[in-house]
């Protein structure tokens, strides 16, 4: 466990664990107004300077950087989506290897930290101008810029433009079990009865958070090997060329996995192909091995 990840378990103000804090959280995009105290914004920083490598190695790199909005106005560069927001995480990767997967990892965990602060996020992948946030950190030609995510207090009452936005999304709605998870191959669902040490990191990759919760991810458990695959959307991909965001999906259910694994004491580390798995559906794509220490 990393320095970031030992600072979370301690430091959050509502003593949760990591399952707590993913059960918790859900997305805000109506904010107070009021700027980030000046105790979160120093937690928020060295948390983000403390995280160790992600899965893949990628170069990846965060900062909380300020909106220049006050008051309940819409913030600049989000297309309306976003009003109030003080503050924003912004994060930046390497253009290649599995940059999408490791930035999804890394950003997830800094959320989940902020969520621990009882601080409001919202992840913003494929409506905000990049070019805006990329002159804020210094975008480099050899970096992108794929996701940001607004953070402070949330409004008391959420609006009819909050419930509306979740409710046209349908953040609340998961899907089943036997959609989403399979033991040996994909012809043989598994459920949480018989899940064993896998069940709630596994309940906790079905409640991740995913672009238009579109919830991307078949997961198939062979012992001591967890397979990822990314199941595409048709057509997702061309709508917002400039950052995979099913990608980052990806990386989003590999940390809920990870971190509820490593909550139930059981270490593993990631992999990368090939999958010994049969009978891959279409659209589906292997990403990742989770491997058992």
């Amino acid at each position: 466990m990393s320095d970031g990840d030992r600072h979370m378990t301690v430091n959050h103000r509502t003593g949760l664990s990591f399952t707590e804090l993913m059960e918790l959280r859900k997305s805000c995009r109506s904010f107070s107004g009021r700027p980030l105290g000046m105790n979160e914004k120093e937690l928020l920083d060295s948390f983000m300077a403390s995280q160790a490598d992600p899965p893949f190695g990628s170069r990846t790199r965060f900062y909380l950087v300020e909106s220049g909005v006050e008051g309940l106005k819409t913030v600049p560069g989000t297309y309306g989506v976003i009003r109030g927001a003080t503050h924003f995480i912004v994060g930046a990767v390497n253009k290649d290897g599995a940059n999408m997967e490791d930035f999804g990892y890394q950003f997830e965990k800094i959320i989940l930290f902020a969520t621990g602060l009882r601080l409001a996020t919202c992840w913003v992948g494929g409506t905000f101008s990049r070019s805006s946030y990329a002159d804020l950190i210094g975008l480099t030609k050899n970096e992108i810029l794929p996701a940001v995510c607004p953070v402070g207090y949330p409004q008391e009452t959420p609006t009819f433009r909050d419930r509306f936005m979740r409710a046209s999304v349908g953040s609340a709605k998961r899907k089943e079990w036997k959609e989403l998870f399979f033991s040996k191959d994909f012809r043989t669902p598994i459920d949480a009865d018989r899940a064993g040490v896998y069940g709630r990191p596994l309940e906790m990759v079905r409640l991740a958070p995913s672009a238009v919760n579109k919830q991307p991810w078949r997961v198939v458990v062979a012992d001591d090997r967890v397979y990822f695959f990314l199941r595409r959307t048709p057509g997702y991909r061309k709508l917002f060329p400039a950052a995979d965001l099913q990608r980052i999906d990806m990386g989003i259910a590999m940390c809920h996995f990870d971190l509820a694994m490593r909550e139930a004491g059981i270490d593993g580390q990631w992999e990368k192909g090939p999958a010994a798995v049969d009978t891959v559906p279409p659209r589906a794509e292997y990403c990742a091995t989770w491997v058992r220490n």
